[in-house]
């Protein structure tokens, strides 16, 4: 997976105001908070932040998200509850950063830096 990717399946819980754990390629939770996003992997569930560094297998990834899960759902409700009030400020700074970035600029910005084509920042004043 070459560069950084917002996709709906980070997006859709952002923008609901919903915490979020990142399971996909080795890396993929590095590249959206390279996005500037928090992410909930250590909070929730208890993995270590480098838990994808180093493991390529999915199958490996996936057992120490399963055990995380494990671990969580072992919570009280009571203990359950004052985690997740404790992600507020988080999940709220993920909605604002979510709703505030220009993210076609992003997007420009890194095919510039991955020297890949691109069409121009005006684009959107032609598509009115």
């Amino acid at each position: 997976m070459r560069g950084s990717e917002l996709t709906e399946k980070v997006a859709k819980p952002i923008a609901n105001f919903h915490p979020f754990v990142v399971f996909g390629s080795s890396g993929a939770t590095k590249k959206i908070e390279n996005l500037g996003f928090k992410t909930f992997n250590r909070a929730l569930l208890n993995l270590p932040d480098d838990y994808e560094k180093g493991i390529t297998s999915t199958v490996e990834r996936l057992m120490h998200l399963i055990r995380g899960i494990k671990r969580f759902r072992k919570l009280s409700r009571e203990d359950k509850t004052k985690l997740l009030k404790s992600l507020e400020p988080a999940i709220e700074y993920n909605y604002n950063h979510l709703i505030n970035t220009d993210w076609l600029k992003v997007a420009h910005d890194e095919l510039i830096r991955n020297d890949l084509p691109f069409l121009p920042l005006n684009i959107r004043a032609n598509s009115k």
